[in-house]
């Protein structure tokens, strides 16, 4: 495993965590972008299991793994864990690709039930696959500091915070094995002793996972000298962004 150096500048660090994937041989996979109306249910374990399976059932023909494109799909998944109604909605992409999406999407038939205290027998899904091309970055979420917090962004009379101590954000095993590869953005108030608190993910990369929540729990155990202003320490808020690389 190999580790860049943590760079701090105008408020705003990058940290790249590298990691050798597993053998995939020659076959590539999609990167699967899901949506799910949770209606207040935990439904991680049930995303995650999902974006694994279509990984495990994609299949492509091996003249058509050159080819790039997006599919965009929606489907109910039954409170028996059956997929109905799938359908696809959008394609960027040519016809194979779009072929192995709906295959793989309707090969995870029954292979986990929706989570018990989801309300409703019937639950809304919304899928992308990005074959060969990396999807959109969205716009950053906004997020304004908490009250008597310093933007770093903004305060031209405070110096910033320096970093003194980091931990290696990791990669998960799932992560690993759906081989995703970006970069995470946090906004986290670096305090008057040094420590990180308030983090937030402004850029997700990973929700279901583990990336956004292994990048959140490195930024926790960071250690800065804090920021200052007229000599005296204050609470800074700063922008984290840590990239998930893998060779």
């Amino acid at each position: 495993m190999e580790w860049r150096h943590a760079l701090l500048l105008l408020g705003f660090v990058v940290y790249q965590a590298q990691q050798t994937p597993p053998p995939r041989g020659a076959r590539h996979i999609p990167r699967i972008e899901l949506q799910v109306d949770d209606k207040g249910a935990d439904v991680a374990p049930w995303a995650s299991e999902f974006i694994l399976l279509v990984d495990r059932n994609w299949s492509l023909p091996p003249e058509a793994e050159t080819l790039n494109g997006h599919v965009a799909a929606r489907f109910n998944v039954d409170r028996d864990g059956k997929i109905s109604d799938l359908a696809i909605v959008s394609t960027g992409a040519p016809e194979p690709l779009t072929i192995a999406v709906r295959d793989a999407i309707g090969q995870t038939s029954l292979f986990q039930t929706v989570p018990s205290n989801y309300p409703g027998d019937r639950m809304p899904v919304a899928v992308t696959a990005y074959y060969n091309e990396a999807p959109p970055r969205a716009a950053l979420r906004k997020f304004d500091p908490p009250a008597g917090v310093y933007d770093a962004h903004r305060s031209t009379d405070v110096t910033l915070p320096r970093l003194v101590h980091e931990e290696k954000p990791r990669y998960t095993p799932n992560a690993m094995r759906a081989q995703i590869q970006g970069s995470v953005v946090l906004g986290c108030v670096v305090d008057v002793d040094g420590s990180v608190r308030d983090v937030q993910v402004l850029g997700s990369l990973d929700p279901w996972l583990g990336l956004d929540a292994e990048a959140i729990k490195a930024a926790k155990l960071w250690k800065f000298s804090p920021g200052t202003r007229s000599g005296d320490a204050v609470p800074v808020w700063i922008t984290l962004q840590m990239a998930f690389t893998l060779k």
